[in-house]
């Protein structure tokens, strides 16, 4: 009986440690948008839904840039000038830098 309640387990397994980050959309912004230079953004959200050049992020949202990643409840992107609107919990952190040159700037090693 334990070795067919621990078979179960294993079956069963998979299926409750699914990961939420499949549940989200993801959307990357060009580098360029209407010949005018772009912003680089990607974004990650369990809504996306896209209006009139703005894009309106609902649940788990995160946007990453190249200098900085928003995590909030909800957001609204817009293409035109880049900036962003975030709602609810909301936290801003700085991106790692890329450049290595940078790093060791700072002092980073």
């Amino acid at each position: 009986m334990k070795l067919v309640l621990l078979f179960i387990c294993l079956i069963l397994l998979p299926l409750a440690a699914q990961d939420n980050d499949s549940e989200l959309k993801h959307l990357n912004v060009p580098e360029a948008m209407n010949g005018r230079p772009g912003f680089n953004v990607r974004l990650s959200a369990r809504n996306l839904d896209q209006s009139l050049g703005i894009i309106y992020l609902k649940g788990n949202v995160e946007i990453k840039t190249r200098t900085y990643t928003i995590v909030a409840d909800e957001a609204e992107y817009h293409q035109d000038n880049g900036e962003i609107k975030a709602h609810g919990d909301v936290l801003a952190k700085p991106a790692l830098p890329l450049d290595p040159r940078g790093v060791s700037q700072f002092g980073i090693k």
